[in-house]
Formats: structure tokens, C-alpha cells, sequence
């Protein structure tokens, strides 16, 4: 069986001009409601519309999975947010969360410094995958803006373009 998985980014056109296919195909891994879909959706428009970056995973023209990174001006950072999986492809041999992160982390540090993230301390199958990707963990954390209900401490986790900051230190 030949594994037919395609990786790319989305820009605000590309979405827009695909907006019912987009809809109609979030990976929604905890929850299938219509109210989450939409809160989904909107994050995805929101992070695009403000200069943020969408990256998708296709697995014979279904979006099985997708996340963002976008600058969060209040915390001076660039946040891979809202890493989705379809739940189908979570878990399996495929490690389509994993291909997806890395690809976006990838791709977003050929042009900028570092990408941060927030990460559920209880979470332990996600830490062991961003530690594996090469994210380092800086401390218990309080996120300055959080926009869930829950003010849990979180934790934090950067990857850093050491190419890059070596380059910016010579200069």
C-alpha cells in the first residue's frame, strides 16, 4: 500500500477560496460538535488574517490534519497553536501529528528565530514527541493571555534556528 500523504501551507487566499472544503474537513480530534467546528474555523481565519501561517496534511484529498503558527504580540512569540489530528490517523504507524509538527516547525524556522509552544504538563505523549522534535522545555509557565476556561500552569517548550541565532550573533 503506498501511503499517499501531502504536506503543505495554506495562505489566507488559498483558504478563502476553499473556505467549504476547509469547514467541512477540520481534523477534530475531542469533539465533533458544530460549536467547535466553528471556534476552529474562526482560530484558523483569525491566525491567517493576522499574518499567521496554516499548515495541512492531505491523505488522498482528505485534510487529515493541520495547525498554526502566528506571532502572539502579547507574548512576543511565534506559537505553533492548535495541532489537530483526524482521529483515524492519531496514534498510528503513520505518526501524522509528528510529520505534521516537524514539517511546519521546519518550514516556519527557515525564515524566523524560534517557534514556542504551550503544552498540557499531563499531556506526556505530546511532550515526548516536541522533546524528540528537538523543542526544549524553559519552565513551568502561565500563559499572559490564555483563552481557555481552565488557568492551569502549562508548559513551555521553544525550538530555536541555531543556525540562524549564530548568524545574528556574528552580525
Amino acid at each position: 500500500m503506498t501511503d499517499n500523504f501531502k504536506f503543505f501551507k495554506v495562505n489566507l487566499e488559498e483558504f478563502l477560496a476553499q473556505k467549504d472544503y476547509f469547514y467541512s474537513q477540520i481534523p477534530n480530534a475531542q469533539n465533533t460538535d458544530k460549536k467547535h467546528i466553528d471556534f476552529v474555523f474562526d482560530y484558523y481565519l483569525k491566525a491567517l488574517k493576522y499574518g499567521g501561517t496554516v499548515y495541512v496534511c492531505q491523505h488522498n484529498n482528505e485534510l487529515i490534519a493541520c495547525c498554526i503558527i502566528c506571532y502572539n504580540k502579547a507574548e512576543n512569540k511565534n506559537f505553533l497553536m492548535n495541532v489537530s489530528t483526524n482521529k483515524n490517523f492519531q496514534h498510528s504507524e503513520h505518526k501524522i501529528g509528528t510529520k505534521m509538527v516537524k514539517f511546519a516547525v521546519d518550514d516556519f524556522l527557515k525564515n524566523h528565530n524560534e517557534v514556542t509552544l504551550w503544552v498540557d504538563p499531563t499531556n506526556i505523549y505530546a511532550i515526548k514527541i516536541y522533546e524528540k522534535l528537538g523543542f526544549c522545555r524553559e519552565k513551568n509557565y502561565y500563559p499572559k493571555t490564555i483563552e481557555a476556561t481552565n488557568l492551569k500552569p502549562h508548559l513551555i517548550y521553544t525550538k530555536t534556528n541555531k543556525l540562524q541565532n549564530d548568524i545574528e550573533k556574528i552580525k
